[in-house]
């Protein structure tokens, strides 16, 4: 059975877990992950998820974006 590691679908960083409780491990390089367990990337599986940096600036980005009809002055067919 391959190992599962969560690899962000944004910056494409793989969460290493290892030795620790499953989420609580840092966020790094694939292929310094891969070295570090002697892994192929064909042995592992991965489970795309966001890191948090990637994930709060995808709320960030969210939140300040505006609806397309605000943007449009009230004004424009006058």
């Amino acid at each position: 059975m391959s190992p599962l590691v969560a690899k962000c679908s944004i910056c494409r960083r793989v969460r290493d877990d290892g030795g620790i409780e499953v989420g609580q491990g840092t966020w790094g390089d694939l292929r310094n992950f891969l070295i570090k367990y002697d892994l192929r990337p064909i042995d592992v599986d991965f489970s795309h998820i966001d890191c948090p940096e990637c994930a709060q600036a995808y709320r960030n980005a969210l939140l300040y974006m505006t609806p397309q009809s605000q943007t449009v002055s009230s004004d424009a067919g006058s």
